[in-house]
């Protein structure tokens, strides 16, 4: 008998923001056959998603709320190309390397995000703690990679285009820091563009898939 179900993600990304190995669950009002209900899912939907694999999960789980940390990529195309602009920023403007590493390393701990929170969002705790934080350089392509216990809205995007523009103009960590002191949006710079935003993955008390719901540049817990 169909009946409706309701999806439930392992966290919200802006419009024009892509994801990996993104964790959701549903509650099913009778048992299912798991590996034919991949394989239909698959077959309706379009050639940008796909379900790569559905398991039973206990009664407590919840995608969103069960989760103890995210992680995100963002991706800079530093060279002009006609391949990968739908999922890169593409800049190719000087940026000082050693200052992206500074502001990087800076976010690591508990910290107030309040500067790199959309304007206008609903008053929020603004303290998150950050794991993981780095730029990874290989050739034409900049990652930012990091990972967290919560985000604000808007907050990687944010921050990447905040670093981007210091770097660019060279400013120095001592002006990044107050800024990053100061919790107001109005302070730093723009949001990056929404296609360079991956959703990396989320970490759960136990491995649901083997771990592969982790983001892959963290030590699997």
């Amino acid at each position: 008998m169909r009946s409706p179900v309701e999806v439930v993600g392992a966290g919200r990304t802006d419009a024009g923001v892509h994801a990996s190995n993104y964790v959701a669950h549903v509650d099913c009002p009778s048992a299912l056959d798991l590996d034919e209900l991949v394989f239909r899912i698959n077959r309706f939907l379009p050639d940008d998603l796909v379900l790569f694999e559905a398991i039973p999960a206990p009664d407590e789980f919840h995608a969103r709320f069960s989760a103890q940390g995210r992680g995100y990529r963002y991706s800079i195309q530093r060279t002009k190309s006609a391949f990968g602009r739908d999922t890169a920023w593409a800049y190719e403007r000087p940026l000082n390397e050693q200052l992206l590493d500074e502001m990087a390393a800076s976010l690591l701990g508990e910290h107030h995000f309040g500067a790199f929170e959309r304007s206008g969002s609903a008053e929020t705790n603004g303290m998150c703690t950050i794991r993981h934080a780095r730029w990874v350089r290989d050739s034409d392509q900049w990652v930012f990679e990091i990972e967290g216990t919560r985000f604000l809205r808007n907050m990687v995007r944010a921050l990447v285009g905040t670093m981007v523009e210091h770097a660019a103009a060279d400013r120095g960590l001592e002006q990044w820091d107050r800024l990053r002191q100061s919790q107001k949006r109005t302070e730093s710079g723009p949001s990056a563009p929404a296609q360079g935003l991956t959703f990396a993955g989320a970490g759960y008390a136990a491995p649901l898939f083997n771990g592969r719901e982790t983001p892959d540049f963290i030590t699997k817990r």
